[in-house]
């Protein structure tokens, strides 16, 4: 994803949703590589980092916390996506998830 095909609009959680019973829809998990903290896991559509209704981007802790909210959307499949610059992160507010006692929390 780079700078000439970033899309202008992010995708949201209902958006994955919708994705669940498109069969050609992509899903990706990618790696947000931060300055001395632990690595977080975003979620994108079709190229589109998945952000909150309040326009936070959706930041998982780990890959079990993000899996976890996939299998709610409904999603079943998707694939590794590159690392995305903590740039990202810079440019908005973040919503973090991770598991607690097997549920999501933020």
């Amino acid at each position: 994803m780079d700078a000439a095909t970033k899309p202008t609009r992010p995708a949201t959680w209902l958006d994955l949703v919708r994705a669940a019973s498109d069969e050609l829809a992509s899903v990706k998990l990618h790696r947000l590589d931060l300055c001395g903290g632990d690595p977080r896991l975003a979620i994108s559509l079709a190229s589109r980092v998945v952000h909150s209704n309040d326009g936070s981007m959706t930041v998982f802790t780990d890959h079990a916390a993000a899996a976890r909210f996939l299998a709610l959307a409904g999603i079943r499949r998707w694939q590794s996506g590159e690392t995305l610059p903590v740039a990202r992160l810079a440019a908005g507010r973040v919503q973090c998830l991770g598991l607690r006692g097997g549920r999501l929390h933020g």
